[in-house]
């Protein structure tokens, strides 16, 4: 039977109350179950709106979090995460490295052969940075043409030969 209950006149009547108490009034019978299936699907689209709402919040808080171009960190969620690995290389008491790293001459790129050149740069560049870096490295575009790279747990030799390896 169904549990649902529907509000007619003002008043809760169960369905379960309409057909089992001996004698059927005929209005509430013949309303309930069109009443109680409106009911569900209104219930059901208003779930499905709070569902989309939650996958737009989930998406917005990524776009914020996330370079659209070049899918590197933003600017707010690179310093960020670079204070929270500060901190766990001060309790941890291990090494820090930090590079900024930038594009010689990149305007120049912009100007000869156009935006969507330079953005391909962009995107390539970053491409080959993540493939170079380690899972626990933090690549971030702070600036038009500028990057900061956090590498955890990484000494000054280390991050020499780091960044040797990533301006070749």
């Amino acid at each position: 039977m169904l549990g649902l209950a529907l509000m007619l006149m003002r008043r809760v009547s169960p369905i379960l109350h309409i057909v089992d108490n001996g004698h059927i009034n005929l209005v509430d019978a013949v309303f309930s179950i069109p009443i109680s299936l409106f009911l569900l699907l209104g219930m059901y689209q208003v779930r499905k709106v709070f569902i989309e709402f939650e996958i737009r919040n989930f998406l917005l808080d990524q776009y914020s979090k996330v370079d659209a171009l070049t899918k590197a960190l933003g600017r707010s969620e690179t310093f960020s995460r670079a204070i929270q690995e500060i901190e766990r290389s001060f309790r941890n008491k291990k090494c820090i490295a930090f590079l900024m790293m930038d594009i010689d001459h990149f305007k120049n790129v912009n100007d000869q052969y156009g935006h969507p050149v330079g953005d391909i740069v962009l995107m390539n560049l970053v491409q080959y940075c993540l493939e170079e870096l380690r899972a626990i490295d933090i690549l971030g575009r702070v600036g038009g043409e500028e990057f900061l790279i956090v590498l955890p747990e990484t000494n000054q030799d280390q991050a020499i030969e780091v960044s040797e390896r990533l301006r070749q």
